[in-house]
């Protein structure tokens, strides 16, 4: 950011340039690299400790000249991204050892890039990396239907905050790069939705991307909501990879209600084709799946002899993940976040 400020966590004036890069702290606070600190220096004792930051919450605001970045709790949507120009904030009571303590080893940068997916043709994707040396298994995020948003670029930043290469193709860019996600999304669903055969190109192209990283470990598994969950149950049936989660995907046993107007058709089939162990998570009172349709996945995968496991969530329906919608359900979403976390760590690492 050039010309601006960040003032207790928001951000104000000035442009953001290039990616981003963010470490996890308790509050969105700023922390600035000294012009005199060596280029080796590790990311703590950036400013000296100073009584007044022993203050209570009112304390004075302190603004120093940085270099190179503020920080977050993006979770909250508080992140704050600072090339250069003045960060400011009021530290309270915290001490600034305690601040500044964040040794860059849960950094992350996210930006947009272009790759090439189904048939050459570009797309664009939201990638997003972890900082330290690695090496790191990668995750391709599968939007959902509502398209290439911000909440699947939270979920995308989030899954590199845990220490995965994350990157999430825009399925829809054929309907135009950088153009607005509901329309984009609006016309796919006029077209029936996003081809089998040009998911399957799209996401290898991702793949093959996260695969030629300096810091890859080499496995790559995908995550997918809604529609996405779909795709990458068919993803993983189509291509070689190392996990892959379904989260409430639809029409993989039945097929749609003619009324939706889609083309995708059941898939159950594939499962004595899939390349990688799969962890499902559905809601209880989803109707797409409904638990009669994945209770059948799973007789499929068992019959096939497949690695798979399943949670199903009492209270939760369609789209319990989705911070940004009416379905989102914080118990369940807070219940299947450490077994997605667990899945990876026992597959990508």
């Amino acid at each position: 950011m050039e010309g601006g400020t960040l003032e207790g966590g928001a951000l104000e004036g000035g442009t953001l340039e290039g990616g981003t890069l963010e470490c996890r702290l308790a509050l969105a606070l700023a922390v600035a690299w000294r012009a005199a600190a060596p280029p080796e220096a590790p990311f703590a004792a950036l400013w000296e400790p100073d009584a007044r930051y022993a203050a209570p919450a009112a304390a004075a605001t302190t603004k120093t000249p940085t270099t190179i970045l503020a920080v977050t709790e993006r979770h909250r949507g508080a992140t704050a991204r600072v090339r250069s120009g003045t960060a400011s904030s009021s530290l309270g009571s915290l001490g600034i050892k305690e601040i500044a303590s964040c040794a860059m080893t849960d950094a992350i940068k996210a930006e947009t890039i272009r790759l090439a997916g189904h048939g050459g043709d570009e797309l664009e994707a939201y990638f997003s990396q972890p900082l330290a040396e690695g090496p790191y298994g990668g995750l391709v995020v599968i939007h959902h239907t509502p398209g290439y948003d911000e909440a699947t670029k939270e979920i995308t930043r989030r899954i590199a905050d845990h220490g995965y290469f994350a990157i999430c193709p825009n399925l829809y860019s054929r309907e135009g790069i950088g153009s607005d996600p509901a329309e984009a999304a609006a016309a796919v669903r006029q077209k029936g939705g996003v081809p089998d055969d040009q998911l399957v190109g799209d996401v290898d192209g991702a793949v093959r991307y996260l695969r030629s990283l300096d810091r890859s470990n080499a496995k790559v598994g995908t995550i997918g909501y809604c529609s996405g969950g779909r795709q990458s149950f068919l993803a993983a049936c189509s291509l070689q990879l190392d996990a892959a989660v379904d989260c409430y995907g639809a029409f993989i046993v039945h097929e749609p209600p003619a009324e939706l107007h889609l083309r995708a058709r059941p898939i159950v089939q594939l499962a004595r084709d899939l390349s990688c162990p799969l962890l499902g998570l559905f809601g209880a009172q989803d109707e797409h799946p409904s638990p009669e349709e994945t209770a059948a996945l799973a007789r499929a995968l068992e019959d096939a002899g497949k690695t798979f496991e399943f949670h199903t969530f009492e209270n939760a329906g369609h789209a319990f993940f989705a911070t940004d919608r009416p379905m989102y359900r914080p118990e369940a979403a807070n219940r299947a976040w450490p077994i997605v976390w667990d899945f990876f760590e026992r597959t990508l690492r």
